[in-house]
């Protein structure tokens, strides 16, 4: 079983307590161990994030301190595998049905996770809706998670 770091709880300070219970519980159940990036941002930050091409809105819910984004820890470091992401999403998506929370996931943004059947095949069928309804390529934020 994991837990989180101090440095992890620090991120989570200014962020929705119902996500914070949320990430705090998926931690127990996760098969990979992970770290909080961010939390909560200024408006600051965003417009910063958005001029690096790292972010497509200056809407963010983490302004708001509804959202976080983890990172999947293997070995020691930081691994981007998205199939890392998807166990981390199984287990937020267990954490929030226990807590009656609504979260939605960076990889199936139409809905939340805890309507998701199946987290290992749902983003590939949210990304050809996506695609299909809009002519564009869907952005796919695996390590994004925010209140419904």
């Amino acid at each position: 079983m994991f837990t989180l770091s101090e440095k992890s709880l620090s991120k989570l300070e200014g962020v929705n307590q119902l996500l914070v219970d949320v990430v705090k519980l998926a931690i127990q159940f996760s098969r990979i161990d992970f770290t909080v990036t961010e939390g909560l941002r200024s408006k600051e930050r965003q417009v910063q994030l958005v001029a690096e091409g790292r972010s497509r809105t200056l809407n963010s819910k983490h302004i708001t301190g509804k959202a976080v984004d983890l990172a999947a820890i293997v070995d020691g470091k930081i691994s981007w595998k998205f199939e890392h992401y998807i166990e981390i999403a199984i287990a937020m998506k267990k954490a929030a049905k226990m807590l009656g929370v609504e979260v939605t996931w960076g990889a199936v943004w139409d809905m939340p996770i805890n309507e998701v059947i199946d987290l290992r095949t749902e983003p590939a069928k949210y990304a050809q809706r996506f695609s299909k309804a809009s002519n564009r390529s869907p952005l796919v934020d695996g390590p994004h998670f925010e209140l419904k």
